[in-house]
Formats: C-alpha cells, sequence, structure tokens
C-alpha cells in the first residue's frame, strides 16, 4: 500500500475510533448528567435529574408508572452511577485529549486549524449540555 493511503486509511481508522470513544463517553455522560448530582466544574449552574426523566417521558411517551417506575430506579442507582463516573471521566478526558493530539499530528496546517475549530466547537457544544 502506497504511504499516502496507507496514511488516510489510519486516520480513517483513527476517527472511526474517536467516534467509538466519544460515543461510550456521551453515553456515560448522558447518564450521569441525567441522574447525578456530582459535579466536575464548581462554576457550573446545577441542571436537575428531572431533566433526564422529561426527556425519557416525552421521547418514549411514558405513563406516570412507568415514569415514577423508571425516576426510583434511576434515583436507586445514583451513587454506583456517580462512583463509576469519577473513576472514568478523567481517563475519557485524557484519552479523547491524545487521540485529537494524534490526529492532529496527521494534518497539515490549514486542517489542524480547522481540526482546532472542530474540536472547539465540540467542546463548547458540549460543555453548553453539561451545563447545570
Amino acid at each position: 500500500m502506497r504511504p499516502e493511503k496507507r496514511s488516510a486509511a489510519f486516520l480513517l481508522v483513527a476517527i472511526a475510533v474517536l467516534g467509538l470513544i466519544v460515543g461510550i463517553g456521551s453515553t456515560l455522560v448522558a447518564a450521569h448528567e441525567g441522574v447525578g448530582r456530582l459535579h466536575y466544574h464548581a462554576d457550573r449552574p446545577q441542571r436537575g435529574p428531572n431533566e433526564y426523566m422529561d426527556k425519557l417521558t416525552r421521547d418514549l411517551e411514558l405513563t406516570a408508572e412507568q415514569r415514577d417506575s423508571i425516576s426510583g430506579i434511576l434515583e436507586r442507582q445514583r451513587g454506583d452511577i456517580d462512583a463509576i463516573w469519577r473513576e472514568v471521566r478523567p481517563r475519557f478526558d485524557s484519552l479523547r485529549t491524545n487521540v485529537r493530539a494524534e490526529m492532529r499530528a496527521l494534518l497539515t496546517p490549514d486542517q489542524q486549524v480547522r481540526f482546532d475549530e472542530i474540536s472547539r466547537q465540540n467542546d463548547q457544544r458540549r460543555n453548553r449540555g453539561n451545563s447545570r
């Protein structure tokens, strides 16, 4: 395989891996943000756990009984979710930083500028989603 094709293939694989990592991390974030009270950024206002339930209720058209039961499950599991998130979050953030650095090293200077902007926008969107 020619070097440029190898680089392109590597970049595609790296992007797919990053997508997988971000997807898994986002799922963990969504689970935590929906039910957790523990916050990693003290300057953010709190968003209550009801926001997640409101989304589930709306998107799944939950009955009142289903909503109450699911709320109970989430409340019961809150401590475990918070504990896992405390453990995983720093590792996820570090991995995301490393993956971005590796990907960025493959890009031209113009692509790096655009990649940095995309990364910044993603971070802002995530931070807005985590704003409480």
